[in-house]
């Protein structure tokens, strides 16, 4: 009988601990605080990658138990510095101000809190680490981009550029005629 009430008391214990967000997510190094993860990522010039969970939320405890203590997750992220947050308690001013409105919400910030992507929902580990790629490609992207636009006045926001705008050489002649259609 003993036995039987250590393996019961045992079982129940295991699953009071996988109810805390953050519990199994042993593989990651998070930070212990925004303040902590906005100074190590000034340090390291790194991103930073913000959780942003609720305590009721399943799809944030399936996150904790499912995708982050995969080592192929935690080889993914260590281009970010990773910080978990309550958006109900600590992380309600960054959840109010990037219009969070469910959870979980993985978002992509730079060290002074602007917004450079984002992950709404659960996503297997497969999925997550794409998503992760993507979020990465596009940070590498928009460097370039605005080096375009800086050489190339005429790509602005809210005007469409033209054609010879976007390539240093055309592609075709242009028509000379204009009744060949």
């Amino acid at each position: 009988m003993t036995h039987h009430r250590f393996r019961t008391a045992f079982i129940v214990f295991c699953t009071a601990i996988a109810t805390i967000p953050g519990a199994n997510a042993a593989g990651i190094p998070w930070a212990g605080s925004w303040d902590s993860a906005v100074a190590q990522a000034s340090k390291n010039s790194k991103p930073i990658m913000v959780d942003l969970y609720t305590t009721w939320c399943v799809w944030c405890k399936r996150l904790d138990s499912d995708v982050y203590p995969n080592g192929k997750v935690v080889a993914a992220t260590t281009a970010f510095v990773a910080v978990k947050l309550d958006a109900e308690k600590l992380g309600k001013d960054i959840a109010t101000r990037n219009h969070v409105t469910g959870y979980p919400t993985i978002l992509f910030t730079d060290a002074s809190g602007a917004l450079l992507g984002r992950i709404v929902g659960y996503e297997p580990p497969a999925d997550f680490i794409s998503s992760l790629k993507l979020v990465l490609a596009d940070m590498k992207d928009v460097p370039s981009l605005e080096k375009k636009v800086k050489q190339n006045p005429s790509i602005r926001p809210g005007k469409k550029p033209t054609p010879s705008s976007l390539w240093t050489a055309p592609l075709h002649k242009p028509r000379t005629s204009p009744d060949v259609f």
